[in-house]
This record gives structure tokens, C-alpha cells and sequence, in this order.
């Protein structure tokens, strides 16, 4: 499904003296999200992931520099039942073509320390990752809770500035988009907002093969007319074998053929009858 990328509209002059008018986001800004303790699931987390970083990607393909991204800076916009991410405040941007400087570089733990200039899109592939982990832990890199504020920011800026200058960084080993984030922030691989997406994109490749032998497993015995037993440990779904013993049936010669998209696409509209199985797709 197409990623919906968006970046604050310019609607005109405000009545306030220099002011500007941009579209409207109903939910706040994204850091204020979380620290509200809304429930985001997996799913919508990924989503936010890919949909800021085609956002700021976008941005660095027209020849400017954000400069200053945080999750204060990203704003959520809710339409029916879909929930999106818009890229807002663009007043420290640079552009090099067109001369501009905004003179803005991002606050901790947004900011890269080893960085001696502000020039490149470096500058916000690193602040990208650190909205990708909070994205996808809720929180701010070494903090549990709602973002510091006030004495206790400056205490954390100090903190977090310390130990990314010393090469730490929060154990990303359980953290969905562990290894893109850590490419952006702790080998800091990538050059451009573009190669978080490309890496991103790939990620999301493998969660979908996943969901998509999930339910095969899961399904292709009602397919067939065979039971699964449902005491059967739910571990043996990830057993290195494809499909366990127990469940394999003529059907099965589908398996990586184009056909396997059909079948999974009838039967992930039964996932939510089969709890177990729910539970473990929603997991990935």
C-alpha cells in the first residue's frame, strides 16, 4: 500500500507580523502524542516510520535541509480512522541553491555530536533515527516517560549528549527498526533521508513474508479440510521447517508461486478469528 507522504501545506500570511498559515493537524504534535499515552499498535508504528521518512526524503530530493526535525516538529492528523504524520516547521531549514539559512540546528537528542557541520542532509538522517526509536519505544533515547522538561531537559541534553559523543546508545536488539535506526544514528551509514526509506522498505518486505507464512500456516489445514490441534505449541509455527509435519497437505505446492498471494489474501480476513495467530502477526 502506497505511503501518503505529507509535509505541512503553506496557505498564505497570517494576521500576526511574519506569521504563516499551514494546514491544520488535529492531534497535536507527535511528541505530545506519546506523552498522552495514546495507544499506537506495531502496525501504525511502522506506518509513522516509512511516512516521516518519505517525508523528509522528499524534502532533501528538492535541495533543502530540515535542520531542525524532533518529534515536536512532526505533527498527527487524524481523517476517519487513519492516523498520519505530517512534517511541519520548516523555519531553520537550509537551502544551499537558493542561499537560505534558517541558522537552526536540532535540540538533544536529536543532534549528532560528532558532527562538525550543517551543510548535508547528515544532519537529519541522524535526528530521523531518534524519531524512528521514539516512534517505536514511545520514549526519548536513555529516559523512560514523557520528554524532560524544563531543568530536567537540560540535565538529559547534557546526559544523552555525553554518552553519544562517547558512542553509547540504547540496546536496540528487541526494538523494531532496530537496525535501520542504528545504521542512522550509531554506524551512520546513510546519506540522505532516501537510504533510510530504501532500508526501511526493505525491513517491511521481510515483516510481510512473515504475516504471509503465518497464514498459510495457520490456514491452508482449514483450506484442506484438516484441523490444526489447538493445543499445539504456537512456537512450532516458527520451527525451521516451512510447515509442521502435522499441517502439510497437497496445497502446499503453492508455496512461492504467484497463487500463495491468493491464498493468503482470503485467508488474513479469518486472522482475526484465530486470536493465537493474531497475536503473534501483530507481534512482528
Amino acid at each position: 500500500m502506497p505511503i501518503l507522504i505529507l509535509v505541512a501545506r503553506y496557505r498564505g500570511h497570517s494576521e500576526i507580523e511574519g506569521g504563516l498559515l499551514l494546514d491544520k493537524a488535529n492531534c497535536g504534535d507527535l511528541q505530545s502524542y506519546f506523552d498522552g499515552d495514546n495507544k499506537v499498535n506495531n502496525a501504525l508504528r511502522r506506518k509513522w516510520s516509512l511516512q516521516i521518512a518519505e517525508a523528509v526524503a522528499y524534502v532533501h530530493e528538492k535541495g533543502v535541509i530540515h535542520s531542525n526535525l524532533s518529534t515536536r516538529n512532526v505533527l498527527v492528523h487524524q481523517t476517519g480512522e487513519t492516523t498520519d504524520l505530517i512534517l511541519a516547521d520548516f523555519g531553520g531549514s537550509r537551502c544551499l541553491e537558493l542561499d537560505l539559512n534558517g541558522m537552526l540546528i536540532p535540540d538533544q537528542p536529536f543532534l549528532d555530536p560528532q558532527l562538525s557541520e550543517f551543510t548535508s542532509p547528515k544532519v537529519d538522517v541522524f535526528s530521523l533515527g531518534i524519531i524512528i526509536y521514539i516512534i517505536m519505544t514511545g520514549y526519548y533515547p536513555f529516559h523512560q516517560g514523557p520528554a524532560p522538561q524544563n531543568q530536567e531537559r537540560w540535565t538529559y541534553s547534557d546526559r544523552v549528549r555525553t554518552l553519544f559523543k562517547q558512542g553509547h546508545f540504547p540496546d536496540l536488539s528487541s526494538v523494531l527498526f532496530g537496525g535501520v535506526i542504528a545504521r542512522c544514528c550509531c554506524e551512520r551509514r546513510f546519506e540522505t533521508a532516501k537510504d533510510v526509506v530504501v532500508a526501511l522498505e526493505a525491513e517491511m518486505q521481510g515483516y510481510a513474508s512473515q504475516v504471509s507464512r503465518l497464514a498459510i500456516v495457520a490456514f491452508i489445514p482449514k483450506l484442506t479440510g484438516q484441523l490444526r490441534n489447538p493445543s499445539e505449541p504456537i512456537n512450532e509455527l516458527s520451527s525451521p521447517d516451512p510447515i509442521p509435519y502435522s499441517m502439510r497437505s497437497p496445497l502446499l505446492a503453492i508455496a512461492g508461486s504467484a497463487a500463495l498471494d491468493v491464498v493468503c489474501t482470503g485467508c488474513l480476513a479469518e486472522v482475526s478469528e484465530d486470536r493465537r495467530t493474531h497475536e503473534l502477526m501483530n507481534s512482528l
